[in-house]
């Protein structure tokens, strides 16, 4: 066995590995016979292969797990042998670090399972025997993970040196005390801890810093659980005495510091850590609680217990937004560990503590769900449906804010935070199934086992109210809440909606349908808690035809997602009715299918073809029963034949006559319809259990549709195989006007890419082979699959090659797997011909060699890896085609193979399929890329670029190789040069190949420019590859010199990249002697110079964020400037060198003027320095040629200079005369200035400035006034716009301004925003807030003056907010909004104000519902800012800052509120209820044209998407309703009334007289988006005509206005017409709503008025007390 191992060689064959662990024992020597030092050579004979094999980099996990196995089963034979040198030589370096450095390097790609034994095999030996060999080893490895945890330098050791660690604790290994002092022995001696206490916090700190991190986040959660446990010992006495300070518990500060850090990994922490951190002790959590300051974020008036509030006067680093993250996140975790418990608040409105749980009142999430930020909302709504306890029943205040806020839960436009939503939903709809059974238990012991039917909604709420029993009341509360979410969810699939609303609505519809609630869903369609023992005591019948009328309508939606979840609710509604009620549903499903067909062939357009394809395929499924047997439709197999004949007619018009079929036959419909039948999971098993007969038509449908497939590639294949297919127009069309190349094109790509993807469904799917039952022939298949070879080798559209791609790699998978041997062998046979097109088509090298790479990946990717021969000889034969030399002649005539060859080798390694088998070669193909990108020919260096490109992608990961700017270089990296041992070398190569980097440094004479970056590709990806990860140290001082030579390159680009590695290349506490090295050896040719200096600039950037400047160095660097500035700058001529030497001093001038403290050396350092650096700042000031870099850097120097206090100097220079003159001479340096200015009055401390910051203001407030330039004006008003955020900035600068300053500036910013560039107006209108809310505040005098400014800002500022606007024009004009203080608290006593507060409420409310989110929550705080202003303050205790949608409700009902009597209100409202630009418009125009126009079908193509698909008319209409109704008698005009009424009267009698001619129903004439919308705006004029009817308005005369009665009727007869004829069911229930409210006023009227006369008679009334349901 030894033999056999011995001569196996390295690796030892897995199988061979796998034979010794069925006899381990008989590898193992027979050490009882041999001599010590025998035994122990024959012991290293056995396992030193097996430990080589296991340290192999580029070994597949089975085969070293099978090596780590035999090695375990060794070890452990030798721990519990007898013979004591067997036990000992196991504890040896050779043996057991060995091993233990393959548990440490190896583990990231080995088995866990395999790694975990090695570990426990190694730990073995030292928990049997305490030797001093076995302590020394404990503690050797517990400095090892503590080296690697602690220090961060290599990621792929740092799990499983958590793994290990945690398991030394679990298993008491080592103690607190010992590992604390082995930490200790680590820490630089400099920041050493002064107390044990602190040394615990440090080195949890270093725990909780892997937390952070996905991949060892479970780890580092585990180590910190076992060092906990640990911790809490009641031996270990290492808690903090009184009044010494650390918080206690140890673990607060150190997990609130590595939040404060890394606040968007909370989800780690509370799901790795928190759980073990408040567990078992409930103090420790009331603590942290305490700690987060409980008291501050929580609003509750009763008293808090003392234990949350021991930290209330502790002042924490935490910002108070950060705090309140992190409480939720503890609250939340709480609630999950049942440490929280909700109660109801009408119960217990106090926080109280019983036992081990805190109870917290219910209400208190309720408010959190409206809260502006995203995380807060969905914390809310985890609290309030979640609990530990399924069944416990849910509260009426949850029921309450659920339905307050899932209008807005639900149009969220985060996607992620959608998904959040409908998990929430799901765990609802889990605890409402629980709940309402024991409920339903307690009432009654129903022992039929019959559910009981859920009633209608409004008899739910009345019981609800009526009921005294509790659990009773809280039953029906349950049950309303069904109903009422079910009609939400109807409500929220409205055409107008979002699509958010849409999408969310369909999936929380499925979750529901899914939840078992639906007696009729089968059981194998509800999801896995519904098909547990909890069943639902109720039933509801959830699919009706009114939710069938809408999914409908949903089919053809733009968005795809909406399509795929209406079919797919379609289809599970269907699924829950009985055969004749599926039969009723389904009558009307001929008409609909009609009407998309129709639009379907009329537009073209992708989502309606999609939706129709979608609608017979759920037809097809629908049909395949027997027992439904529709009229006008037939069986499943008529619709497949109705199909297969329309594809075929629609192929031979495309054949016949190409501009006809592009005009009205587009074919991709029917291909989609095809594809989704035949992918259904039963259609083929369908079809093998049918008749022979019905298999044999089967077959030759088949065969019809693939004659469809090569007919429809002859009529494409001539558009998209040109090699500019976006622009080909076929010669036979060109004399077409009415066809364009995009409609060409599209036609062409669109049935190519459904006829692929048909093609993919057929051969996954589809039975191959010979027999009776089978569809395609082996003879077939081979001529599809060289149909498909074929498209692929000669597509050139990238959108087509991509798709027949996927194809191909069915065809080559379907290929592996069959049974017939002429099917096997065709991979074989593509992938030669796949080289030979290499070869043919070596001269078409464009698109990235377009179908080619994905021939070959598909082909080689078929196979089962490992293991597959096509593999190794596919990179084999790919590498020795791009080693071949290629032709070096003319690119448009040479035939570039390699190309090719390039292009398919970088598929190989993106494709995901191969990532496993490919990542032993990635070493390879590094090398491969670094030689080719020498070459002397462009197109083979761009691929081999795009070839490193990709293989950094896969070594550092997307995100960071994607960035080639400068950016922070990551804390930690998964990449390991220990993998990739020959990357290093391929590194040098790349920056030094034989001396290349100086033939870049020194020729130049050839190059055309000096941008000309010839044969340096190579060194860019290598320069990213150090910049992210820096070599071992071993080889890192020669990559540094190299780096180092490249800073002397001719090539700016180049010395930049450079010198930004070069920091990367340093450690930090090497940064100030790489600066003091690197100036010190400046000199040379200028370039160097320039390289160098560019070095010391980041390396210096980089050394002054990582400390104070003025803490250490600074008298070093600025005299050793001060040596070199005479050389470098005052007798150099190279601008860009002086330019650089004054970057650097200017570095240093901003860190002095940051610091809080500067000594007298380094003012007199710096002053030496400027002294030496002599300026003729007339000559600069005055110079309009010369180098724009070096005159930035001066004039930066200049003004830094002039702005660090000098001790006993203050000095007092005119700048603002300078910037006034700069920005004449010279604008871009002007704005460079303006940077400076701005930067000086952030961050500069006032100690170390000259003059006082608002005097800095002051300069740039009349810059923005004097300036010329508009980049500089609009510089200048920009900063000073974002100075005015800061309320202390604004007042100082205003203090210093006179009224005719803000007079003028006023004026002139009106006069920008007219007039000027969109920059100039945006800065402008910005600070035009901000001066004129100033103006309205201090100057009451000139309010005449300034009244009508007012006015014409509002004007502009509702011109500027249009959508059509750009987004950066929309948004200045809510910042400006959000300057407006002083206005917005202004006493409405005069119509001016009144109209001025009405203009902005209307601009804040169409901000609210802006389309971009921003904006809408930008103005969201201004608009409750306003509401709080203007509303008394007894009602202001519970307004808070809302997310948009309730905060444009509230701002609604302020309005309707203050605003009551405002004419002005009354027109504003109805304008934009009837979409009427202005007053004067109203009824300018019949009904009957509106709706003519509203009707009007969008043909084109490619539609056009609305500017804002965020507002939904539906909803603002509703509101606008409200107003109107709620205005007083002395708003309304008597003429508007009845102007209003007869428009009303108009478009009842036209709906009406529509609705009877024309059948509606799904796709009918009111499913029209637009239709829809003007439908619900009548709709809330009718309402408002009602609502005024009670107002008792009447003319001249006395006669009513309103005539109610008429009304009425009218909405009547229109009701009930329509919805004979399938009127949408929304207009339905609105008429429906509508009529019913105005008959309760009219009720109520009569009920007043017979009260009064009873009143007047005197007799006593015997009306019973009103009450309105």
């Amino acid at each position: 066995m030894v033999d056999c191992l011995l001569s196996a060689g390295i690796p030892v064959p897995e199988r061979t590995l796998r034979g010794l662990q069925k006899d381990i024992s008989r590898l193992i020597p027979k050490f009882e016979l041999d001599e010590q030092i025998y035994g122990v050579k024959q012991l290293h004979d056995v396992v030193d292969p097996l430990l080589e094999t296991a340290n192999v980099v580029e070994l597949a996990a089975s085969h070293r797990a099978a090596a780590c196995n035999a090695l375990c089963a060794i070890i452990e034979n030798c721990q519990t042998s007898e013979i004591n040198y067997v036990r000992t030589a196991v504890l040896e370096d050779g043996i057991w670090f060995r091993l233990f450095n393959i548990f440490l390097e190896r583990s990231d790609n080995a088995k866990p399972k395999s790694m975990r034994q090695v570990f426990l095999v190694l730990t073995g030996a030292l928990s049997r025997d305490q030797t001093p060999r076995t302590i020394h080893i404990r503690d050797r490895v517990t400095t090892t993970f503590l080296e690697i945890i602690c220090q961060r330098q290599d990621r792929l050791k740092v799990k499983p040196a958590l793994q290990g660690l945690a398991y030394f604790l679990a298993k008491n290994l080592i103690s607190i005390p010992h590992l604390v002092g082995l930490h200790t022995s680590l820490s630089d001696h400099s920041v050493r801890p002064s107390t044990s206490l602190e040394s615990v916090q440090l080195l949890l700190s270093a725990f909780l810093g892997w937390v952070v991190h996905h991949d060892t986040a479970p780890s580092a959660g585990h180590l910190i659980k076992n060092f906990l446990n640990q911790l809490r010992h009641p031996l270990l006495e290492l808690e903090a005495p009184p009044g010494f300070g650390v918080v206690s518990p140890l673990w607060v500060e150190p997990i609130v510091k590595i939040l404060r850090l890394s606040p968007d990994r909370i989800q780690e922490f509370k799901a790795n850590v928190f759980p073990h951190c408040f567990l078992p002790n409930i103090n420790e959590y009331l603590q942290f609680l305490s700690y987060l300051h409980f008291s501050r974020h929580i609003y509750i008036t009763d008293p808090l217990p003392a234990q949350i509030c021991v930290y209330n006067e502790y002042a924490s680093e935490l910002n108070p937004f950060e705090e309140f993250k992190i409480l939720l996140a503890t609250i939340q975790t709480g609630k999950e560990l049942g440490i929280v418990k909700d109660v109801d608040y009408r119960d217990h409105s106090a926080i109280e503590i019983h036992g081990n749980a805190i109870c917290l009142p219910d209400n208190m999430f309720g408010r959190w769900l409206s809260r502006p930020e995203p995380e807060v909302r969905l914390a809310g709504l985890f609290l309030s449906v979640y609990s530990t306890a399924v069944t416990k029943p849910i509260t009426t205040g949850v029921f309450q804010s659920l339905k307050r806020n899932l209008v807005h839960l639900h149009g969220d436009t985060d996607a992620n935070f959608r998904g959040e939503i409908l998990s929430h939903t799901q765990r609802l709809f889990d605890r409402l199934r629980a709940s309402t059974a024991t409920l339903v238990k307690l009432r009654v012991n129903n022992g039929t086992g019959s559910r009981i039917a859920i009633p209608p909604r409004r008899m739910n709420e009345r019981r609800a109210r009526g009921h005294s029993n509790l659990s009773q009341g809280s039953l029906w509360n349950h049950l309303e809440f069904i109903t009422w979410y079910l009609h939400f969810l109807e409500g929220e699939l409205r055409p107008t909606a979002s699509y958010q609303r849409h999408i969310t609505a369909l999936k929380s519809f499925y979750i529901v349908m899914r939840s078992g609630l639906d007696p009729g869903v089968p059981h194998h369609s509800l999801c896995k808690q519904a098909q547990g023992e909890l069943h639902w005591a109720h039933e509801l019948q959830i699919f009706n035809s009114r939710l069938m009328r809408l999914l409908l309508d949903l089919l053809l939606d733009p968005f795809d997602d909406v399509r795929s979840a209406a079919a797919s609710l379609l289809a599970l509604g269907l699924e829950s009715k009985s055969p004749d009620a599926k039969r009723a549903l389904l009558l009307t499903y001929p008409c609909f299918l009609e009407r998309a067909e129709a639009a379907m062939l009329i537009t073209g357009r992708a989502d309606q073809a999609d939706g129709v394809a979608r609608a017979y395929s759920l037809l097809f499924s629908q049909c395949a029963e027997d027992s439904l047997n529709l009229p006008g439709i037939g069986t499943s197999m008529v619709i497949f034949v109705r199909l297969v004949d329309q594809l075929e007619e629609t192929v031979a018009a495309a054949r016949d006559n190409l501009s006809v079929a592009v005009n009205g036959r587009p074919v991709h419909g029917i291909f989609a319809a095809l594809r989704y039948i035949m992918d259904q999971h039963s259609f083929y098993t369908d079809m093998i259990d049918s008749s022979s007969e019905d298999i044999h038509h089967w077959k030759e449908l088949h065969d019809r549709i693939y004659t469809c497939f090569a007919s429809l590639w002859s009529c494409v294949r001539h558009v998209l195989c040109n090699d500019a297919p976006e622009g080909y127009v076929p010669e036979a069309l060109e004399e077409e006007p009415s066809i364009n190349t995009k409609e060409i094109l599209s036609y062409s790509w669109r049935g190519l890419k459904e006829s692929s993807i048909l093609l993919q469904t057929i051969i996954s799917k589809a039975p191959i082979g010979t027999s009776c039952s089978s569809t395609i022939s082996p003879e077939n298949f081979e001529v599809l699959g060289r149909l498909c070879f074929t498209q692929l080798s000669d597509l050139r559209h990238r959108g087509a090659f991509s798709t027949v791609a996927q194809t191909f790699s069915a065809f080559c998978r379907r290929c592996s797997s069959a049974d017939n041997e002429r099917l096997r062998s065709l991979p074989e046979k593509w992938y030669q011909e796949t080289l030979l097109c290499i070869q043919d088509k070596a001269t078409s090298i464009t698109r990235r060699s377009a179908g080619i790479p994905a021939l070959m990946a598909g082909i080689i990717g078929a196979e089962l890896q490992p293991g597959g021969h096509l593999f190794p000889r596919a990179i084999c034969d790919l590498f020795a085609e791009v080693s071949i030399d290629a032709e070096n002649s003319n690119i448009e005539e040479s035939r570039l193979p390699q190309v090719h060859a390039l292009n398919c080798i970088k598929e190989i390694f993106t494709t995901s399929r191969l990532s496993t088998v490919s990542e032993a070669y990635i070493g390879d193909g590094l090398d491969l890329a670094a030689r080719t990108l020498n070459s002397k020919i462009w197109p083979i260096r761009n691929c081999s670029l795009m070839l490193f490109k990709a293989l950094i992608e896969r070594l550092l990961g997307s995100s960071e190789a994607q960035d080639w700017k400068e950016q922070e270089q990551a804390k930690t990296s998964r990449f390991s040069y220990n993998n990739y041992p020959n990357l290093v070398g391929i590194l040098s190569y790349l920056l030094d190949p034989q001396n290349r980097t100086e033939s870049l440094v020194t020729t130049i004479a050839d190059a055309t420019s000096a941008l000309d970056l010839h044969g340096a590709e190579g060194v860019f990806p290598a320069l990213q590859i150090l910049q992210q990860s820096p070599p071992h140290e071993s080889h890192r001082a020669p990559i540094f010199q190299s780096v180092i030579r490249l800073t002397g390159s001719p090539h700016w680009h180049l010395r930049d990249m450079a010198a930004r590695t070069v920091v990367a290349l340093q450690h930090q506490n090497e940064y100030l002697d790489t600066i003091t090295t690197l100036l010190s050896s400046i000199n040379g040719l200028h370039n160097s110079q320039h390289g160098l200096l560019l070095c010391v600039k980041y390396v210096l950037k980089k050394y002054l964020q990582m400390q104070n400047f003025i803490s250490g160095g600074s008298d070093i660097i600025l005299n050793i400037l001060l040596e070199k500035s005479t050389d470098i700058y005052t007798n150099n001529t190279c601008p860009f060198t002086r330019s650089v030497i004054l970057d650097l001093a200017n570095l240093c001038g901003h860190s002095i003027l940051r610091s809080h403290t500067v000594s007298d050396s380094t003012l007199q350092s710096w002053a030496k320095l400027t002294a030496s650096i002599t300026i003729d700042h007339a000559s600069s000031q005055n110079r309009t040629t010369g180098d724009v870099l070096l005159q930035r850097s001066i004039w930066q120097f200049f003004f830094i200079d002039h702005a660090i206090c000098r001790r006993g100097e203050l000095r007092a220079l005119r700048l603002q005369d300078i910037l006034v003159d700069l920005s004449r001479t010279n604008p871009h340096t002007c704005c460079a200035m303006l940077d400076l200015l701005h930067d000086i009055i952030i961050h500069a401390q006032p100690t170390s400035v000259s003059f006082p910051k608002p005097q800095l203001l002051s300069f740039i407030h009349k810059l923005a006034l004097l300036a010329e330039d508009e980049e500089v004006k609009s510089k200048a008003q920009f900063l000073l716009a974002e100075y005015f955020q800061n309320e202390q900035h604004r007042s100082n600068l205003f203090q210093l301004l006179q009224e005719s300053d803000i007079t003028r500036t006023i004026d002139d910013m009106e006069h920008q925003c007219l007039h000027n560039s969109p920059s100039n107006m945006q800065s402008a209108i910005r600070l035009l807030g901000s001066f004129l809310d100033f103006a309205f505040a201090t100057y009451p005098l000139q309010k005449a003056s300034i009244l009508p400014r007012m006015a014409r800002y509002i004007r502009l500022l509702r011109f500027t907010i249009d959508e059509n606007n750009p987004f950066d024009s929309r948004l200045a004009a809510s910042q400006s909004l959000s300057c407006l203080h002083h206005i917005l608290t202004a006493k409405l006593d005069s119509k001016p104000i009144n109209s001025i507060l009405l203009a902005l409420s209307f601009l804040l409310f169409d901000l609210l519902h802006d389309d971009d989110d921003e904006i809408r929550d930008l103005a969201a705080p201004i608009a409750t800012r306003l509401i709080l202003a203007q509303s008394p303050p007894s009602s202001n205790t519970n307004i808070e800052n809302a997310v948009p949608i309730l905060t444009s409700q509230r701002l609604a009902s302020f309005i309707a509120r203050t605003f009551s009597s405002s004419t002005d209100l009354c027109k504003e409202s109805l304008c934009r209820l009837l979409g009427a630009p202005s007053p004067s418009s109203l009824f300018a125009r019949p009904f009957r044209d509106i709706l003519a126009e509203a009707r009007q079908e969008d043909t084109s193509l490619f539609i056009r998407e609305s500017q804002n698909l965020f507002r939904d008319p539906t909803l603002t209409s509703l509101l606008y309703t409200r107003i109107l109704t709620s205005l007083s008698l002395t708003a309304i005009p008597l003429p508007l009334v009845q102007s209003l009424q007869n428009w009303t009267f108009d478009a009842l009698e036209t709906l009406a007289e529509v609705s009877k001619v024309e059948e509606d129903g799904a796709l009918g004439w009111s499913s029209k988006d637009e239709v829809f919308e003007l439908g619900m705006r009548f709709l809330g004029c009718a309402e408002v005509v009602l609502g005024w009817e009670g107002k008792g308005l009447v003319d001249e005369r006395g006669k009513k206005v309103v005539e109610g009665w008429k009304v009425r009727r009218a909405l009547r007869d229109f009701v009930d017409v329509g919805a004979k004829n399938g009127i949408h069911g929304i207009w339905v229930e609105r008429v429906e709503m509508v009529l019913a409210k105005s008959l309760v006023d009219v009720v109520r009227e009569m009920y007043e008025k017979m009260v009064d006369i009873q009143k007047g008679l005197g007799v006593e009334s015997r009306v019973g007390v009103w009450q309105r349901d």
